[in-house]
């Protein structure tokens, strides 16, 4: 494969006559590093130079790599005269083209000389990026050789974050130089994507934390992490178990507990220990029952914490549905979970023989949630009273007359119409809310995601 090298290239890249021109000119206030360069330049170009030039760090990588390699592009700077340019590299640029191409006549080299200031990132990455981006179009399918032979920290830097950004690891091979004693440099190979590790896990954990689960698998992925791993595991049980699917999330869980490490999210998952306290409940739901409507829940508060209303109102309307499901099979066998028709042609028979009765604006034959509400309320229970009453004062026909939070649910269901938080405030539906968690045992305002995402990424900064 043919390979190309790109280096930064800084005031001790080149030597004349076995010294750094710095040390050469040191005595004399009037030259800059900038302007010896350019006389040398010239008079390399004119053929009347009587010292002799060599490159300094840079032909040790050629060296290495000149059996495949096609050409060198050194990055050099040429700032404005508004800034203080007297150390600019654009002549050493120059000089070093002409020597190495001596030394290696079939490699072709040219002098990439940056406007920007070799000190403000800000300047830098536009110009780094737009560089490599034109080397990646024009140099498709060739390695990238980069060595960080000289330069300041901010090119160096710029250069190293923009190549790992823009390159897959296998695309490209770096070379460090290595300080050693009494001044003298050795060149070693580097880590490819040693920033982007870093960056990305912050990335991930980012991610992690806005709910894209996806993304942040991706992420750790790209950076080393297995996708058998532990890591990635705990990713896809949070989003299974964020999207409630139960079967999914209970055998990842049930995959994940015989790993070596996991948390205790995971554990308590699978021993159906929940978020809320059963206390109470025993008589109208079951250990099982009270633990998936807690998660519902979780999930309410987490998509009201993140700003998703819409998605929160979704999940609190199927937590009404679940909990009154759960409740009215337990108590009076029907199934309106599994088998909805019968259940409710069981409901009829029994209203119409005199079981239940209805207030005169509940119309049992009108199938949906408010009469179904209106037949759970009728169990004397305490805590089933209080939060079927919760039900009633949202719903737009037991109580809201016209707009209810299940109003809210349709319209972004049906319509995609977005729901505000401050409508769910200001209609009073966010008090009912936080009422059915206080009867569950659970505070609206702790975020039980954030805690299980705190598991994760704890365990990713290790």
């Amino acid at each position: 494969m043919k390979k190309i090298l790109i280096s930064n290239i800084g005031n001790r890249n080149l030597k004349i006559d076995g010294k750094f021109i710095s040390k050469i000119f040191d005595s004399d206030e009037n030259s800059s590093f900038r302007e010896q360069t350019r006389l040398i330049a010239e008079q390399l170009k004119a053929g009347t130079l009587v010292s002799k030039p060599e490159p300094v760090i840079i032909n040790e990588v050629i060296e290495k790599e000149k059996d495949q390699l096609e050409k060198v592009y050194l990055i050099s700077s040429d700032m404005p005269d508004k800034l203080r340019n007297d150390q600019d590299t654009v002549f050493e640029g120059e000089i070093l083209c002409h020597i190495l191409k001596e030394i290696y006549p079939d490699i072709i080299f040219e002098n990439i000389p940056f406007s920007a200031s070799v000190f403000v990132h800000d300047e830098l990455f536009p110009s780094y990026r737009n560089f490599l981006l034109k080397i990646k179009k024009q140099e498709s399918g060739k390695h990238i050789i980069y060595c960080d032979a000289g330069g300041t920290s901010q090119q160096k830097f710029a250069a190293k974050i923009s190549l790992e950004y823009l390159f897959e690891p296998h695309q490209f091979t770096v070379y460090y130089v290595a300080q050693e004693q009494k001044g003298q440099s050795k060149v070693i190979r580097g880590e490819s994507y040693e920033y982007r590790k870093i960056i990305d896990l912050e990335h991930a954990i980012q991610a992690i934390h806005s709910a894209a689960y996806p993304l942040a698998k991706n992420l750790l992925i790209a950076n080393g992490y297995q996708p058998s791993g532990i890591e990635c595991g705990l990713l896809e049980f949070i989003e299974l178990r964020s999207r409630f699917l139960i079967k999914e999330t209970r055998k990842k869980a049930d995959a994940l507990i015989r790993e070596k490490q996991c948390t205790p999210s995971v554990i308590n998952y699978l021993k159906n220990i929940s978020f809320g306290k059963f206390e109470g409940w025993e008589k109208l739901l079951t250990p099982t029952d009270f633990f998936q409507l807690s998660e519902i829940l979780a999930i309410v508060q987490w998509k009201y914490s993140v700003g998703v209303v819409e998605q929160s109102v979704h999940f609190f309307s199927m937590f009404i549905e679940n909990y009154i499901h759960c409740v009215l099979k337990n108590q009076f066998q029907y199934d309106f979970g599994t088998q909805y028709e019968d259940a409710y042609s069981n409901f009829l028979t029994d209203y119409s023989n005199g079981r239940f009765t209805f207030p005169d604006y509940i119309d049992p034959n009108k199938r949906g949630l408010p009469p179904l509400i209106e037949l759970t309320s009728q169990i004397k229970h305490s805590k089933n009273i209080q939060i079927c009453d919760c039900f009633k004062k949202i719903n737009s026909r037991n109580a809201c007359k016209n707009v209810g939070i299940d109003t809210l649910r349709n319209n972004y269901a049906h319509k995609g119409l977005g729901v505000k938080a401050q409508s769910l405030k200001d209609r009073g539906f966010l008090d009912e809310i936080e009422k059915c968690f206080v009867l569950f045992n659970m505070d609206f305002r702790r975020n039980y995601y954030e805690e299980m995402h705190l598991e994760i990424t704890e365990m990713l900064r290790k």
